[in-house]
């Protein structure tokens, strides 16, 4: 993703990319988005969806040392992957856990429909070296590759 749309992302979402800036040792957000631009207004919607909760667990759990936050966003097989650190249902409780990961499902199912390239609808193509989410004049480019 452009770095631009990135710093837009994080300053949106400071709690969500809290690791943005740690080492590769600590955390894979220091290498930002590994996705194209076309996918950033669904990231963003995700992004909206998930900070605030996020920060409401927080002021419910001022003494945890931690809270849930991303550690890695990237394109894999056509499709969007959201993964997080510190989600882990013992520690965060079941209810917000489901909540936050059928927001990830949701949008992991809605990448499969939207061009990762340039945002149009698109659909999952196999045919190529990688699978990759395009819409049709975008496949056609890559094809031609």
């Amino acid at each position: 993703m452009d770095k631009n749309l990135e710093i837009q992302l994080f300053e949106r979402y400071p709690i969500l990319f809290a690791d943005r800036d740690k080492s590769s040792r600590e955390s894979m957000m220091c290498y930002g988005l590994s996705c194209h631009n076309g996918w950033f207004t669904l990231v963003d919607s995700l992004c909206a969806s998930i900070e605030p909760k996020i920060r409401a667990w927080k002021d419910q759990n001022p003494d945890s040392d931690t809270h849930p936050r991303l550690a890695q966003v990237k394109e894999k097989f056509g499709g969007l992957c959201f993964y997080m650190v510190d989600l882990d249902p013992d520690e965060v409780g079941e209810g917000f856990y489901h909540e936050v990961m059928d927001l990830i499902f949701l949008a992991v199912q809605e990448s499969y429909t939207i061009c990762e390239i340039c945002e149009s609808p698109g659909e999952i193509r196999r045919d190529l070296k990688w699978h990759r989410t395009l819409c049709e004049k975008c496949y056609i480019k890559r094809k031609e590759k």
